[in-house]
């Protein structure tokens, strides 16, 4: 074969490889070392690959069509571990431990493999740490069966004093790079000078700057088509008149994830990258959705934006079903839990906020009612606390303007209306009921500011344990539709009379260190004694709540306003109450575990994962979910010693 045949066949392997981890994650020169020494084997269906028992060999294989299935005997009986198929890695063992195979794979179909030799990589994870995490996760966490779904027997949770790094695992949490130098225009510019250049270099998007290259404003196209359509636009008219600003930068080095969330939060679809993330350092870059959706083949932006453009409660459901899709991938492929809670919380706002202006509309085209006054959607509970990672219970309130006594009736009666719908549109799309009717759809839930305001003032001055109950649920709202200054008003209020009858943060702390965790799973591990869920372990009640109750008391106490994330507030803490930092740290991560934990039995269970049979647990899970126990002791005994609880 000729040395340019050779040639174009290396850069098409290399265009295949490149699309998978672990080449994904190499450099060039990684990969000229991988190319100058592989192999492609044809084998029929029903050939041998690599026996159970064998010797380990000189290669690994990676799957460039057809498929192949991994198979072990026990006890006498073939289980099918695993049918990999274009892409996959399998036969890894030689590659890190010198140990016989243990399974067989054989063709399930006419294949064509790849075969990688093995010293070849183990070089490349001594110069390159995300091939060695991902080599060694994937040899760890074994196969899985694709029929009974993923097996968690490897490093699935990952606390925060290991060296694996979570960031290194998948694309989306990868840097972006800057690509190819911004094309930008001066404030001089008129638009049709704009829009020329953007035809010119073929780009979406065009930076205006001043005479030091910082950024001023943003155009894209699509914002020249819509103020086109609506004779908005004279293409004489300075870019100054539909730029956007000030300009959403983020600074070079940035994760796929954070620019991921920053254009689900904002809802745009390109981000200025600069030295140092902010408008005031020259552009070094722009990036844009279509990027990020090249790069990951799959994004949550397009979930968001089908949900936006949907007008039917079935298709909106088919719409969140796929959000599923996406936190299964996510949890397996261990994406970094935070990341996975604000992109599932950015959805089921999504699915919110369209469910109340589809019904919205409804009550428009049948009764001619527009929405009488201002108004603000809540999400409360985990929901409020961005930490609903599952489809559970709803948790939502509503607050209204204050109105005369003459018009309330009707007002009320419009929200009630409004709520209704919604529940029902959400209880389609897989949102239960909650089962205490804390719900928007509440009367008791559904009032105006001033009504809110008395409610909070009952439960701060005449605390008892329904109250302080409530509280605690109600405490973690944040708005989600409509006017925030509705919330930020209530908020101003709850906090001010928070710190003036103190005596309620004591209630707070009590109620925060009445359920005792676990000491382990062999000496006082509490385990549900009768009815549906005997001998199963209630993850929420027995763990997550204490974390997320003396949080909540901890920065009510810092006066810290508006943080509602649990993760979020063990990370403030840690910064405000320096002496305690490392614990607060171990309660954050102990939180992470947890919350991944709980999702995962969940998806194996087709549930709220909330009930946990402790022999279902492989060693390394009891380990972490064991460790994630302690921070909830060291958390209650601070509570104790801060409000005195023992003289209360």
């Amino acid at each position: 074969m000729s040395n340019k045949a050779i040639n174009v066949l290396n850069d098409r392997i290399k265009d295949f490889l490149v699309k998978f981890p672990p080449f994904s994650m190499m450099t060039i020169e990684n990969l000229d070392k991988v190319l100058a020494r592989i192999k492609i084997k044809y084998i029929e269906k029903g050939e041998i690959v690599f026996n159970q028992g064998d010797p380990p060999g000189e290669f690994f294989y990676v799957v460039r069509k057809g498929a192949v299935k991994l198979e072990r005997i026990e006890g006498g009986n073939n289980i099918l571990i695993d049918v990999c198929d274009e892409g996959d890695v399998f036969g890894i063992r030689p590659l890190i431990a010198e140990q016989p195979y243990l399974s067989t794979g054989l063709a399930h179909e006419e294949s064509i493999l790849y075969a990688i030799h093995t010293d070849d990589i183990r070089n490349i994870m001594i110069s390159n740490p995300k091939v060695g995490y991902f080599l060694a996760s994937s040899f760890a966490a074994g196969s899985r069966n694709k029929k009974q779904g993923h097996n968690t027997d490897g490093l699935i949770f990952i606390s925060h004093n290991q060296q694996f790094l979570q960031e290194d695992r998948l694309l989306e949490v990868q840097k972006l790079s800057i690509g190819r130098q911004p094309i930008s225009c001066t404030l001089s510019a008129s638009i049709q000078e704009a829009a020329k250049i953007m035809t010119q270099e073929n780009v979406g998007s065009i930076v205006v700057v001043d005479e030091g290259q910082l950024p001023l404003g943003i155009v894209t196209d699509s914002d020249i088509r819509r103020m086109v359509g609506n004779d908005q636009i004279v293409s004489t008219m300075g870019i100054d008149q539909i730029m956007n600003t000030p300009v959403i930068c983020l600074p070079v080095g940035t994760t796929f994830a954070d620019a991921q969330i920053v254009m689900l939060q904002r809802g745009i679809n390109h981000i200025v990258m600069t030295e140092d993330g902010s408008d005031e350092s020259p552009v070094k870059g722009v990036f844009s959705e279509s990027q990020l959706l090249a790069y990951q083949g799959n994004s949550p932006g397009i979930i968001i934006k089908q949900m936006k453009k949907t007008k039917k409660p079935t298709e909106l459901k088919r719409i969140r079903d796929k959000a599923d899709f996406l936190l299964e991938k996510y949890l397996y492929q261990e994406v970094s839990i935070n990341f996975v809670s604000d992109v599932m919380t950015a959805i089921n706002d999504a699915l919110f906020v369209r469910a109340i202006e589809l019904s919205q509309n409804d009550i428009l085209e049948e009764s001619g009612q527009k929405v009488p006054v201002r108004f603000s959607w809540v999400a409360i509970g985990s929901l409020g606390r961005r930490e609903q990672i599952l489809r559970t219970d709803q948790d939502h309130a509503l607050i209204f303007e204050d109105v005369d006594d003459e018009n309330y009736d009707e007002v009320k009666a419009y929200f009630l209306d409004l709520a209704n719908r919604v529940v029902d549109i959400l209880k389609i799309c897989g949102f239960k009921d909650c089962p205490a009717q804390m719900m928007a759809n509440n009367p008791k839930w559904c009032m105006s500011i001033k009504e809110w305001k008395d409610q909070y003032r009952q439960w701060i001055h005449s605390p008892n344990n329904e109250s302080i109950l409530h509280a605690n649920i109600f405490m973690d709202y944040r708005s989600v539709y409509g006017d925030v200054s509705l919330t930020k008003q209530l908020t101003a209020y709850i906090m001010t009379m928070v710190h003036d009858h103190r005596i309620f943060l004591t209630y707070l702390a009590k109620y925060a260190v009445e359920t005792p965790p676990p000491v382990s799973f062999f000496r006082n591990f509490i385990l549900e004694k009768n009815g549906a869920h005997k001998d199963q372990f209630d993850i929420k009640q027995r763990a997550m709540l204490p974390l997320v109750d003396a949080a909540r008391v901890l920065v009510l106490d810092q006066r810290v306003e508006r943080m509602n994330n649990t993760i979020q507030r063990f990370e403030r803490l840690a910064e405000v109450d320096a002496k305690n930092k490392e614990m607060y740290l171990d309660a954050k991560s102990a939180f992470e575990v947890l919350l991944r934990l709980r999702a995962l039995n969940a998806l194996k269970n087709s549930d709220s994962g909330r009930y946990i049979s402790p022999d279902s647990l492989n060693k390394i899970q009891r380990i972490l979910l064991r460790n994630s126990f302690k921070p909830i002791g060291h958390l209650q005994d601070v509570l104790q010693v801060k409000f005195q609880l023992n003289f209360f």
